[in-house]
């Protein structure tokens, strides 16, 4: 029946009204090119500062991405010689090897280049 079809009768809340008007800032040529949306949310600043703390200490940023990228192919090594052993396969071969110098090449500089920095922020 129609009265059970109450989708048909209803308009969309979201639909526009014939008072809705568009304001005068309404094309992207009408507003400010130069404003910036400045945000105030904590979430933001927090990261504002990691990152500001990163580029004005060059030594610590690619300390910090060193290491990073040591702990990623950490758990590839993990991950990999896991898989092997499960498999009843030599742990060692495969990508495990390449994996495990790797994580070294990074980690130990990436550890070494955050100790620097830290050792020169104490004045030395």
């Amino acid at each position: 029946t129609a009265d059970s079809n109450t989708s048909a009768a209803r308009p969309s809340a979201s639909a526009t009204s014939a008072t809705t008007s568009l304001g005068r800032c309404s094309k992207p040529a009408d507003s400010d090119p130069r404003y910036t949306l400045v945000r105030e949310e904590p979430h933001n600043r927090a990261m504002n500062d990691i990152v500001a703390n990163l580029t004005a200490q060059p030594i610590l940023g690619v300390g910090t991405v060193l290491f990073v990228i040591g702990l990623g192919f950490a758990v590839l090594f993990g991950l990999s010689f896991r898989i092997r052993a499960v498999l009843n396969k030599r742990a060692w071969n495969g990508p495990t090897r390449p994996f495990f110098f790797l994580m070294l090449l990074t980690l130990i500089p990436g550890i070494a280049l955050i100790g620097l920095q830290l050792w020169l922020n104490q004045g030395h």
